[in-house]
């Protein structure tokens, strides 16, 4: 929830772990459907300057089963659904 928000130095601690195993799979994309959970890992990434995304499950569930995440396997994320997924309203943005 908002345990980012209230105790921002403990969630922090839990998080630099966490944001290297992200870093570590080298994942295009990491899912998690906990709104606090998402705004926290992504806000993260997005500091990190990490290119990988934090998006909801059933988002990447969507990309996956429409066929557009073919090319973010390989490192491209040119595919208008990726491009739709990188601008969602709940993922971070990389400028």
């Amino acid at each position: 929830g908002i345990y980012n928000l209230v105790e921002p130095d403990t969630s922090d601690a839990v998080l630099e772990p966490k944001l290297r195993c992200i870093a570590d799979t080298r994942a295009d994309f990491v899912a998690t459907g906990n709104p606090g959970c998402l705004m926290q890992i992504g806000a993260g990434l997005l500091r990190s300057g990490s290119t990988t995304r934090a998006v909801h499950p059933v988002d990447l569930l969507d990309a996956a089963l429409s066929g557009s995440l073919s090319g973010s396997l390989s490192g491209s994320h040119n595919s208008s659904h990726i491009n739709a997924l990188n601008s969602a309203p709940n993922a971070p943005h990389h400028d």
